[in-house]
């Protein structure tokens, strides 16, 4: 239910088009991840070639929270640990998407999801220094 309903909301993927946000044209270049209440996609920036992430969640009415405190709080940090924000933005709906989407656009953290990094380590844990390098 949830899901697929989510996922009518949810347009884009390859061709997906470009977006705007502060200023920025983004182009899709890839899927980064998928969560329960969105997408996270790998975008360009159209004239630069700078990569960022573009988190997509839908702005559903049911009182499942309020998505744009994430932004608000990504907002209020500067620290080399916490991924920094570069942008929001709303998607109004259309009639492929009818619910409005908020778009976060993130400074892109290589290196992939922590359970994969592990993983890739054989289980072994990360020292406190691999751990504080941060992106």
């Amino acid at each position: 239910g949830a899901l697929l309903s989510l996922g009518a909301c949810l347009t884009g993927g390859e061709g997906a088009p470009p977006v705007v946000i502060a200023g920025r044209k983004l182009v899709w270049k890839a899927p980064l991840a998928e969560g329960a209440c969105s997408f996270i996609e790998l975008r360009a920036d159209a004239v630069t070639g700078e990569l960022a992430a573009l988190k997509r969640v839908v702005m559903r009415e049911d009182g499942d929270g309020d998505p744009r405190l994430e932004a608000e709080l990504l907002a209020a940090f500067d620290h080399p640990h916490i991924v920094r924000l570069l942008g929001t933005a709303v998607l109004p709906p259309t009639s492929e998407r009818p619910l409005p989407e908020l778009l976060i656009s993130m400074e892109l953290c290589g290196g992939g999801r922590l359970p994969e990094a592990l993983a890739r380590r054989g289980g072994r844990r990360f020292e406190e220094a691999e751990g504080l390098r941060g992106c």
